[in-house]
């Protein structure tokens, strides 16, 4: 039953949290908000992954992953602040916190995660707290629209 809740909370979370979100913020800042991002990756030596991302604010996005592994079969969602600047050579970076979802031992657990871009090219490191407490490296391309 729990994992039942897990689930379906994160699954919720995933299809309204973007639109009632990018909603509320709308009215304040209409060009930052709403679903404005999709990525498709590669998590290395392990599988793929692909994910839809929405403007808050400037600096505050919304991420949502489907992550197809070898090892592990996961859905996450993170919320993310962002420093939409040049930094050195990259083009942005950002770290958050969210939870994810996984399918195999039906179990949810926080994670933090990291990462930056160059263009549409893209790296992040996300890492699950205990008692998971392994790392997940995803690069790809990460399209805005």
């Amino acid at each position: 039953m729990e994992k039942t809740i897990a689930l379906m909370a994160l699954a919720l979370l995933c299809i309204i949290a973007p639109t009632t979100l990018s909603a509320q913020v709308g009215a304040a800042e209409p060009s930052r908000a709403g679903l404005d991002q999709v990525q498709a990756s590669f998590i290395i030596s392990d599988g793929v992954s692909a994910g839809l991302g929405a403007g808050l604010s400037e600096h505050l996005r919304l991420a949502v992953n489907l992550d197809l592994g070898r090892r592990v079969k996961s859905a996450g969602a993170s919320l993310l602040v962002v420093y939409p600047k040049q930094f050195t050579v990259l083009t942005g970076i950002y770290g958050g916190v969210g939870l994810t979802y996984e399918f195999s031992p039906g179990a949810a657990c926080l994670h933090l995660i990291g990462g930056g871009e160059f263009g549409k090219w893209f790296a992040e490191y996300e890492w699950m707290i205990a008692p998971r407490n392994y790392g997940k490296l995803r690069s790809g391309l990460r399209f805005g629209f």
